[in-house]
């Protein structure tokens, strides 16, 4: 449909509905397209006012004399027609207007006129004719075209040989404002002289100064415009430039913005983006509102990936580590040139995926920075800069072969030699002394490591703040996360998390997380395992191996715990050995214990008083113990029974029996040996006696029987 009307009439009294089509109609007859095709009318009935339609019928619509009239008739326009020659139409009474209510011409016009290969313009004294037809190849305008007959009119002159001219006025002067094209194909736009293939002259720019301007669009909302020093252009309303200066030779690109938005070329080869005053060859700065998390620079590989970035507060370098897409070069190099060697070029580092290599050019003709240095800024410190990578050479003046990588790590240095600081103010407090071993040959990696580190000398730290607040110490190992933390000794190895931490003393070998970590002034103790020695403090001279071994030793000293868990009887007593925890049910060993003996080791030296009648008192008993699983039963004493025997004999010093810091009674069952030796001997000696008594019996008896 192209047309749709909706009525609700009423039938008259005959029944009978009269609708006038048109009359609501909600389209424009006359833009109905009456010659696409056949049109018809069709009629849809809803008896009862709904939506719920019945066709009717539908009619094609076809013409009516009238209309059929309409195509040869006259068309009367009050007085004056129009009227038919053959298939000529014609109008001889007064002005046509086309696209006008009130034409001034004969034919009026307002727009364009296009034909096929002529137009024709005529009357009495002009004439204006285009062709496509080169046998009239020139076009004049007679003297007057478009004009009044006055000195002050436009001008139009095609010729074929002279040129093409538009100008206002008939004269030609030197600074007539017009466009001219001569039959060199020079163009020149406010001037004749045209001595270039387009020349501009005697415009004015949209700000109002002279000089040869060209513009597109007004001069409030032109899209670009030239004059003798700018190349503008709008967005929206938004003004950018390209200015060229003309004192200095400098070249800017700009908008209304500030300077973070321009780029400029100095006349001495520097280029800014963002700074009017560019101090390097290629200078960029950025605003202060610049987004941390948008690059300042950036460069992107084949696939679009950014394989390098700046951004305001660092530099990321991705490297592609396929092994198949490896370079020559290998992953990313920092090189050199050797003026000697006829512009061959040296790495100064160079990171692959199998390596990262560091070589130092050591010429005695560097510079003061020595070898190769990163750095970076403080924006709360002005102009002062940090090097967050520095590498010296031999004959750096702050200290020799250092190689410091990370935030202010070994910041402080100023004599300090053949030092590695790796990690955000690793070494931080180095400072050293030039000659001599101070502040040395040290290597500090991680977070803070060896953060304190004055004049210590020869030390490993590895690790987040391992060896953190030492400070003078010297041969000192440190791996682990806060490992020696506190440490001020020296000659000390503490290898895992959180050893040694509080470390004071010298000579400890610290292995395992934790394993003693609360050490203090303790020292030339050995604990390997977690937590092995952990609350030692004072100790001296303890050997603790296993998880948690002797981890209950707080002062004792020249204790050894070997096994899980295992402890000497007392945490604050000295030379014990303890070998596993109660879990153990066998101990064995190759060959017999070989126990000292030497009575240079020995003093108070007194006959041993328990004999026979402490024998007698033992009960001797069989068991099986609570953590034996095999069922197998043992023989041996009751601590209890023993202790219950000394308290009635008044026996409060033998060594034999001991209790420990848990409360749990212990036998020394070497001691045994004695006491039971002098038993037998003891019984022995009751046994000789009474053998004498027998001997004297019998002799007795054999006398009485002869």
């Amino acid at each position: 449909p192209v047309c749709i009307e909706e009525f609700s009439p009423t039938a008259n009294e005959f029944g009978l509905i009269t609708l006038e089509i048109g009359s609501v109609n909600t389209v424009d007859f006359q833009a109905i397209d009456w010659s696409a095709g056949t049109y018809y009318l069709k009629v849809e009935l809803d008896e009862s006012g709904g939506t719920d339609y019945t066709l009717m019928g539908t009619t094609q619509l076809v013409s009516v004399p009238y209309a059929l009239y309409a195509e040869t008739a006259e068309v009367l326009l009050g007085d004056e027609k129009w009227q038919t020659s053959g298939s000529d139409i014609y109008y001889n009474v007064g002005n046509v207007g086309i696209g006008t209510t009130t034409p001034q011409t004969t034919l009026d016009v307002a727009g364009d006129i296009i034909s096929g290969n002529e137009i024709t313009l005529w009357n009495s004294t002009l004439a204006f004719c285009l062709r496509q037809d080169e046998s009239q190849s020139w076009i004049t305008n007679k003297e007057n075209f478009l004009g009044n007959g006055s000195t002050q009119n436009g001008a139009l002159n095609l010729h074929g040989q002279a040129g093409l001219t538009l100008r206002y006025g008939n004269t030609e002067p030197a600074g007539s404002i017009g466009f001219f094209l001569n039959s060199a194909g020079n163009v020149g736009i406010g001037t004749i002289a045209q001595e270039t293939k387009l020349q501009i002259d005697n415009g004015t720019d949209v700000n109002g100064s002279s000089g040869g301007f060209l513009q597109l669009g007004s001069s409030t909302s032109y899209n670009i415009g030239f004059d003798n020093n700018e190349i503008q252009a709008r967005n929206n309303g938004v003004v950018s430039y390209l200015s060229l200066q003309n004192e200095g030779g400098d070249l800017n690109i700009h908008s209304l913005q500030p300077e973070a938005d321009q780029i400029h070329f100095k006349n001495d080869g520097k280029v800014g983006i963002g700074i009017s005053n560019p101090q390097a060859k290629l200078d960029v700065s950025a605003s202060t509102d610049w987004n941390d998390e948008t690059p300042l620079f950036e460069v992107k590989n084949k696939a679009g990936i950014p394989v390098f970035a700046v951004f305001n507060n660092g530099v990321r370098v991705l490297i592609d580590d396929t092994e198949e897409n490896k370079g020559v070069k290998g992953g990313f190099a920092i090189g050199g040139y050797d003026y000697t060697k006829a512009g061959s070029t040296v790495d100064f580092m160079r990171i692959s995926p199998d390596s990262i290599r560091f070589n130092i050019n050591n010429s005695s003709t560097k510079a003061v920075k020595g070898g190769f240095a990163i750095g970076g800024y403080g924006s709360t410190k002005g102009d002062i800069n940090e090097d967050f990578m520095y590498i010296t050479p031999q004959q750096s003046t702050v200290g020799q072969y250092n190689t410091f990588l990370g935030y202010l790590a070994g910041t402080s240095n100023i004599g300090g030699e053949y030092n590695t600081f790796f990690g955000y103010e690793a070494g931080k407090s180095t400072t050293g002394t030039a000659g001599g071993e101070a502040g040395d040959h040290n290597v500090f990696i991680g977070y803070r490591s060896g953060f304190s580190n004055l004049n210590g000398y020869n030390n490993i730290y590895i690790g987040y703040e391992a060896g953190y607040t030492s400070t003078n110490t010297g041969a000192n190992i440190c791996i682990g996360h806060q490992s020696g933390k506190s440490a001020t000794g020296s000659g000390s190895v503490f290898l895992g998390q959180l050893t040694g931490e509080k470390s004071t003393g010298s000579a400890n070998t610290f292995i395992g997380t934790q394993a003693g970590r609360n050490t203090s002034s303790g020292y030339q103790n050995t604990f390997m395992g977690s937590s092995a020695g952990y609350n030692n403090q004072g100790g001296i001279r303890n050997t603790f191996l296993g998880y948690e071994a002797g981890n209950a030793v707080t002062s004792g000293s020249n204790n050894i715990a070997i096994g899980y868990q295992a402890q000497v009887p007392t945490a604050t007593a000295s030379n014990q050995i303890r070998l596993g925890n109660s879990s153990i049910t066998y101990a064995g060993i190759q060959v017999a214990w070989t126990v000292t003996s030497d009575i240079r080791w020995k003093e108070s030296i007194d006959d041993l008083h328990l004999g026979l009648g402490f024998v007698n008192k033992l009960k001797p008993v069989e068991y099986m113990r609570k953590n034996n699983d095999n069922g197998k039963r043992e023989a041996g004493f009751i601590a209890q029974d023993i202790e219950k025997l000394f308290e009635e004999m008044g026996i409060e010093d033998a060594g034999l029996l001991s209790k420990g810091d848990d409360g749990l009674l212990e036998l020394r069952y070497n001691d045994f040996i004695p006491i039971l030796t002098k038993a037998i001997q003891e019984q022995q000696s009751i046994i000789d006696n009474q053998q004498k008594q027998i001997d004297e019996l019998k002799a007795m008896i054999s006398d009485m029987a002869d």
